[in-house]
């Protein structure tokens, strides 16, 4: 059984084949995986759950006090599983002090909002690897709501996003969340947007039912697909470039060795 998450369902999407390599076969990649795009994400997202689970409102003195801590266990993570390509002049240090400052206005923003306060849920499970949710009948999801709270009977769901770039903001991640909570807590969704933490912004999601039977479609075809061993290659220049396993792949027409990358560095670590 695969349980699909918003990040395994756009791996199928984008690449059946990808998808078979890494969920179906587990096979080790071919080439390093870049992971300092990573690093400020993972810290943040961490950061703000033990600050939401702490105290309402977010002491922020107690966040800073497991900044460190937080930071060195990402970065010792995340070099684990691949590498981290420092940009130009870049250290750990300097890497560290951006990610404090993004910390930072990521409170800013939260506490701006009122976000840490009332009856809400912080990094609210849907489903695990090992115990995962039944959206419907043999369809099995998984994943974790960054900020969902309760509004009288209805609720509102939020996903917290560091990236500057908007091409990350995909309505499909929210109404995924959307289904599984009103399934599991029995409360209608009234309100999900993406909050864009460096900004503020916050970018809202139609919720319409067309959007709801949309979603459920694309999760119940590619299931289908998944489990009939539908993995087709679907190559392109972008879907290549990305793949950690076009070396070896035979439908990849993109080779690159693991030290060439679309946004140009020139140390790892």
């Amino acid at each position: 059984m695969i349980a699909l998450s918003y990040t395994s369902l756009s791996s199928y999407r984008s690449c059946p084949l990808f998808f078979r390599f890494k969920y179906v076969e587990r096979r080790k990649p071919t080439l390093p995986q870049n992971n300092r795009w990573f690093i400020e994400g993972a810290v943040v997202h961490e950061c703000l759950e033990a600050g939401f689970n702490h105290s309402k409102p977010m002491d922020v003195e107690f966040v800073d006090s497991i900044f460190d801590a937080t930071f060195a266990r990402v970065f010792t993570e995340q070099r684990s599983r691949g590498v981290i390509i420092f940009m130009n002049g870049e250290t750990v240090d300097t890497i560290k002090v951006k990610t404090k400052e993004l910390l930072h206005i990521s409170i800013a923003t939260v506490k701006k909002l009122g976000m840490d306060v009332g009856d809400f849920y912080s990094e609210y499970s849907i489903g695990t690897y090992r115990e995962p949710f039944e959206l419907v009948n043999g369809l099995w999801i998984q994943g974790a709501v960054d900020w969902a709270k309760n509004v009288g009977s209805y609720m509102t769901v939020g996903d917290f996003k560091t990236s500057k770039d908007m091409a990350y903001v995909k309505a499909m991640q929210l109404l995924i969340y959307v289904l599984a909570l009103e399934k599991k807590l029995g409360r209608k969704v009234i309100d999900a947007f993406y909050l864009m933490l460096r900004s503020g912004a916050k970018v809202p999601v139609r919720l319409t039912q067309d959007q709801r039977d949309e979603a459920l479609r694309i999760l119940v075809e590619s299931d289908k697909g998944i489990k009939e061993g539908r993995f087709e290659a679907t190559p392109s220049d972008k879907v290549c470039h990305e793949c950690v396993f076009r070396n070896t792949c035979p439908s990849s027409g993109v080779k690159y060795g693991p030290k060439t990358t679309s946004f140009g560095s020139s140390s790892s670590c």
